[in-house]
């Protein structure tokens, strides 16, 4: 009998962000970051954006850059 394991490779972020990082998206601009919650191999990012108000981001999806 065999055991086989299977480890998710996840897709991996150049950058994870801490709260209260400084960050930019290409969309909402520049924003603070208030949350960041490790989620299935991401991070789900609540950040308070100066023009967009609060918003929640995956940050592989979000493609999110440092801004200090």
């Amino acid at each position: 009998q065999h055991e086989y394991t299977y480890t998710p490779t996840p897709k991996t972020q150049s950058t994870i962000f801490k709260v209260g990082a400084k960050i930019k998206h290409r969309v909402f601009g520049e924003g603070i970051v208030l949350e960041a919650e490790a989620m299935g191999g991401d991070v789900l990012y609540t950040i308070d954006f100066e023009t967009h108000g609060k918003r929640k981001l995956m940050g592989n999806l979000a493609k999110l850059e440092s801004a200090e």
